[in-house]
């Protein structure tokens, strides 16, 4: 998906938004009034008609001639935020390192957009997220300026391998807590014996996932009529091991959504993917992709679009970070995301020039952990704040562990965190910097935290979210479970529920896979390098 940004204009030699008619710096990435992003300065009224470009006009525009001053942009992978978004089905933060990425991709306090069920939607919710700190998510340099002015071919093709870039820093940073979940010896180190407030533990749950190599899971979506299931709902059956690299480990996932007949399963192991997908009226299907003999197919893409030496430069960086993901039986994003930096500074195109312009320091990192760590072991622990942040919380004894159920109230969070940045953000000098180059000015952050402390919105606007966590011995994960309530208290709401079980006892040799596997390259249906040549060659690829 191609992502647009919304257009500034200008009048005389003022900047405006063209969302809300704010004025707006010259230096300034997005509005500080309704986070809709600014363009860059070249795509301005200084481009004036004797650059040979047509210019947009102030006041109301149809789609169309707004889009004819867009630039293209790559899709942009989201990622966690310290912030728990209304719509998520993650009750708190989960940060991960900062990966390099324009600062218009996502605004630090835009308002998100809920992302849809496979067979149903959670409510969506007006509410804006916190403005601070919510550093953009990973993602790939966009194009610029001159993507616009290319000539067509390269309009249209010129985004594809952004997309490929974002596509692998989202595979590198993401699904894993390795590097920014406060480790619990550190946590108790902090305070003497160990957080107390609902968030800290929540988090030091989630942290013990880290030590587990292997297990199984189940994860259910479910519609809710008040407490009462309406029988749409989808399930999610898993497995995984990882094993001494990326090729070695397997992950097993299985779907099926019973209101649609339908099902579907998807396997790496051993450098592959196997996928099946049945559904009542059709046979089924199979596909078998190898992905490390995909490497002269990707190349081929590739220079589509760049010489032959960049393209193998980019094949080799894919390669590169997918074999980096797993080592030694743990996700290590960090490490996955060095190659990928490191790829990234050796290649000499326009791509890799751009999205070295916004790459992070290990300073502006670890300043962002330590700011997180700090607010949710120190910020939150008054038994005060606590009562107005996690309201109704209770903790409760169950086989072989204990429950712990609590509301969050994401109001009074994001008060308790723009507070809490706000006493201290002298303590991070070089994350406060990147935090306000991002926004474009000193005075666009501060409204943008301002905002944030003063969030008020209307008891319809926000809705109710439940999380119950339920852990072992030494903080271990056994359960999460998570409901979103319509707002205004509807009795519309939707249930995430993920169970694991078998910690460290499941085997990267599974035999139930390895059959699988056997059977879906037997009966593999496609032809992924024609289809990949194919699809960029023809104009219906087009959009």
């Amino acid at each position: 998906m191609v992502s647009v940004p919304k257009m500034t204009r200008r009048e005389g030699n003022m900047k405006f938004c063209v969302e809300c008619g704010r004025a707006l710096a010259d230096t300034a990435k997005f509005c500080g009034s309704c986070g809709a992003p600014a363009a860059p300065a070249a795509q301005g009224a200084n481009a004036g008609p004797a650059g040979g470009t047509s210019q947009p006009q102030p006041g109301p525009q149809s789609y169309e001639a707004v889009s004819a001053h867009r630039p293209m942009h790559a899709a942009q992978p989201q990622q966690p935020a310290p912030v728990p978004q209304t719509a998520s089905t993650q009750p708190l933060a989960q940060p991960q390192p900062i990966a390099p990425t324009q600062p218009i991709a996502q605004q630090p306090y835009a308002p998100q957009q809920a992302a849809p069920a496979p067979s149903f939607a959670p409510p969506a919710s007006a509410a804006p997220a916190p403005a601070f700190p919510v550093p953009a998510g990973a993602g790939a340099p966009v194009t610029g300026a001159d993507a616009a002015l290319a000539p067509a071919a390269r309009a249209r093709h010129g985004w594809r391998i952004a997309a490929i870039i974002a596509a692998v820093v989202a595979v590198a940073v993401g699904g894993t807590l390795a590097w920014a979940i406060p480790n619990v010896p550190a946590v108790r180190q902090l305070l003497g014996m160990g957080p107390k407030n609902p968030g800290a533990v929540t988090m030091q749950v989630l942290q013990s996932t880290q030590d587990v190599s292997s297990a199984k899971f189940n994860m259910t979506f479910e519609e809710l009529n008040g407490s009462t299931p309406t029988g749409n709902k989808v399930t999610i059956d898993g497995k995984y091991a990882l094993g001494a690299n990326t090729d070695a480990s397997l992950f097993d996932v299985q779907v099926s959504d019973p209101s649609d007949d339908a099902s579907g399963r998807l396997v790496w192991s051993g450098g592959a993917f196997g996928g099946q997908i049945t559904g009542d009226g059709f046979d089924d299907q199979y596909a078998y992709v190898d992905v490390n003999g995909m490497r002269d197919d990707l190349q081929k893409l590739l220079e589509y679009e760049l010489d032959a030496t960049t393209a193998k430069q980019y094949t080799d960086l894919v390669f590169n970070v997918k074999d980096a993901i797993v080592k030694d039986g743990k996700i290590d994003s960090k490490g996955a995301l060095k190659v990928f930096n490191d790829g990234m500074s050796a290649i000499d195109d326009e791509y890799a020039k751009e999205y070295r312009k916004y790459m992070p320091n290990e300073a502006v990192n670890q300043q962002y952990a330590d700011f997180v760590n700090a607010f949710f072991t120190k910020g939150l622990e008054d038994s005060a704040v606590q009562a107005r942040v996690f309201p109704g919380k209770t903790e409760t004894k169950v086989d072989g562990g204990t429950k712990l159920s609590y509301d969050l109230n994401m109001v009074e969070f994001a008060h308790e965190l723009a507070n809490y940045w706000t006493a201290n953000q002298n303590s991070y000098p070089d994350l406060r910097k990147t935090l306000v180059d991002a926004a474009g000015s000193e005075a666009d952050f501060n409204d943008a935290v301002k905002q944030m402390q003063d969030w008020n919105p209307d008891s319809d606007e926000v809705p109710g979210i439940t999380v119950a966590v339920t852990y072992g011995s030494g903080y271990r994960f056994d359960a999460l479970e998570v409901t979103l309530k319509e707002p205004g208290g509807g009795s519309e709401a939707y249930r995430m529920n993920l169970t694991v079980s078998d910690q460290n006892k499941v085997s990267a040799d599974d035999a139930d896979a390895a059959q699988f596997m056997s059977t879906a390259k037997q009966k593999n249906t496609i032809d992924l390098g024609k289809l990949m040549d194919s699809s960029y060659s023809s104009s219906s690829y087009y959009y």
